[in-house]
């Protein structure tokens, strides 16, 4: 939206606001005037009315029957008196009996007085009820009313009804309603004259902002060739004429000298970026030589770390084998000492083993003979249970025999059975026998399968013990040897394991030069790399630096100065 048509707007909106809120206060107003000056001129009315009562009629109020009086003058359906009240007031007239009308001007729609008609409730609680004068909006006959109601009180002072003054409020409604158009025609047309006004006051201020915008818009597009504004006006708009003519002089100044220094800069950045190029391909070249010498110094540093080992190793070694060649001539004395006597122990099982194998011999002999008693016994002892097996029968026969020659053979089977008897334990027995004969048959000649192998175990170990002490013989005449060598070994050992500490010290020189090297070229080549990070860093740097000179200068030729 346009600024001319956001200012008509503005005037608009303030003019229809200002206008509806003086309408709306001045018909709330009026309309408050008016009801007030109603309320005052009911209450006159009600002072008129009841002084043409009082004085056209004399006495008191009462109701007699089914009629209102006043004094003997009967007031229901009494039309001469409300009209005559009416006249004088120009009001609308009632008289009630209680709540109920019995003269009144107030007509039906029909056009018919509305006599026996009722008040209100609102209107018979304040009036009747509380005996209180009620001024206000009230309904009568189905149509609003300004009205003003009264009581009618007896002598007693009860209340026995009331009268009605009152006029439509459709009156008061129209000149309230008259006033309102009065005032949105006056609105309207205040309205239409100043939005002419404002539109004339927005083109006087648009048009100055119109050329400033024209002229901005072309220095946005780069365009700084426009004609200076004039300036006039001595107002926002001249100052803002003025100040944007000066901008467009400033720039003019300023883009002349950056487009200069982006020219020097782009320059001075190619020869940087040249320079840079060069040192950093020296730099490098220093940097893997100084790598190569650290990686040689590491390679000897780690050869003579090697070495170190190997030489310790082989000190230790060598110490070792010197301790170990004392040990092994001591125990080859040592053992020298224990083959002799070991020599003289295999003499000694030489001589016993013999004095075991006669031994071995005659019992394996003695062995045999039992072997061969054991078969004789066997022999003996089948015959018994044979003739055991033989006297069982007899006896059984002759147990029958008895039992045939019945009482005269009794005492002989007595004897048979106890043969037959004796018989049976004889078999039993000889049977035992046989089998303990076996066991001992079983045991004799295992006995002497075992003093066989007795025998040849004997012999093989007199061999092996004769056997033995030639090899005894022979150890101690090695001991003997080898002790003496070992001696000269232990001596060589010892004057090497001397000589080998001296060059393991110089190879540890040697390796602690080695380190200090390693250190120093691994300080270098960090130096030197961090100088080629740097100098990378640099030459980015002055790529980037031109980059920027030639964007700035290409930026810059957008322009028109």
């Amino acid at each position: 939206m346009k600024l001319r048509t956001k200012i008509i707007l503005m005037f608009s909106m303030v003019i229809t606001v200002g206008t509806a809120s003086m309408g709306t206060f001045a018909g709330y107003s009026i309309q408050n005037d008016i009801v007030s000056a109603a309320q005052e001129k009911l209450k006159s009315d009600l002072a008129l009315g009841r002084t043409v009562l009082e004085t056209k009629y004399e006495g008191e109020w009462q109701i007699k029957g089914d009629k209102l009086y006043k004094g003997d003058t009967a007031i229901t359906e009494n039309i001469a008196i409300v009209d005559e009240i009416a006249k004088a007031t120009g009001d609308n007239v009632t008289i009630f009996m209680k709540d109920t009308r019995v003269a009144t001007t107030v007509k039906k729609d029909d056009g018919s007085r509305a006599v026996g008609t009722k008040v209100s409730d609102t209107v018979a609680d304040a009036v009747l009820k509380n005996g209180q004068t009620y001024i206000g909006e009230a309904v009568v006959v189905g149509k609003t009313n300004r009205s003003a109601y009264e009581p009618i009180k007896n002598a007693k002072g009860e209340t026995i009804g009331m009268w009605f003054v009152g006029v439509p409020s459709t009156v008061s409604d129209e000149i309230t309603s008259n006033f309102q158009k009065k005032v949105w025609i006056f609105g309207i047309i205040g309205l239409i004259v100043g939005i002419a006004v404002a539109a004339g006051v927005a083109e006087y201020n648009v048009r100055p902002l119109r050329q400033i915008t024209a002229i901005t818009k072309r220095v946005a597009d780069g365009d700084l060739t426009v004609d200076s504004l004039p300036s006039r006006r001595k107002d926002e708009f001249g100052i803002l004429g003025n100040s944007v003519n000066e901008m467009v002089l400033n720039l003019r100044g300023l883009l002349s000298k950056v487009n200069e220094t982006a020219e020097q800069v782009a320059s001075s950045s190619q020869e940087l970026s040249a320079t840079t190029d060069n040192t950093a391909e020296a730099t490098e070249q220093i940097t893997s030589n100084i790598q190569q010498v650290a990686i040689g110094a590491e390679s000897q540093v780690q050869s003579a770390s090697k070495a170190a080992n190997a030489m310790e190793e082989m000190s230790t070694g060598i110490e070792r084998i010197a301790e170990t060649a004392v040990t092994v001539a001591e125990t080859s004395l040592e053992a020298a000492r224990e083959a002799e006597v070991g020599d003289i122990a295999v003499q000694k099982a030489v001589r016993q083993m013999d004095t075991i194998l006669g031994s071995v011999n005659t019992t394996a002999t003695g062995v045999k003979q039992l072997e061969t008693r054991s078969l004789e016994i066997g022999q003996i002892v089948q015959v018994i249970t044979g003739i055991a097996a033989q006297t069982n029968l007899l006896a059984l026969n002759a147990a029958i025999e008895a039992s045939r020659a019945g009482e005269h053979g009794r005492g002989f089977a007595v004897v048979a059975d106890e043969v037959r008897k004796l018989a049976e334990q004889s078999g039993i027995s000889a049977g035992q026998i046989s089998e303990l004969i076996r066991s001992i048959q079983d045991e004799t000649t295992k006995a002497v399968q075992s003093m066989d192998g007795v025998i040849k175990e004997v012999q093989s170990g007199t061999h092996a013990v004769s056997e033995a002490g030639d090899a005894f013989k022979r150890i101690l005449d090695a001991d003997r040897l080898v002790a003496d060598q070992i001696q000269d070994v232990s001596a060589s050992a010892q004057e090497m394991s001397a000589n080998t500490q001296q060059v393991a010290e110089k190879v540890a020189q040697m390796m602690q030069i080695a380190q200090q090297s390693a250190d120093s070229a691994q300080t270098v080549a960090a130096t030197s790399e961090e100088q080629l990070a740097s100098i990378e860093e640099i030459a980015a740097s002055s790529v980037s630096l031109a980059g920027m000179a030639n964007q700035l200068r290409e930026m810059i030729r957008k322009f028109k100065v």
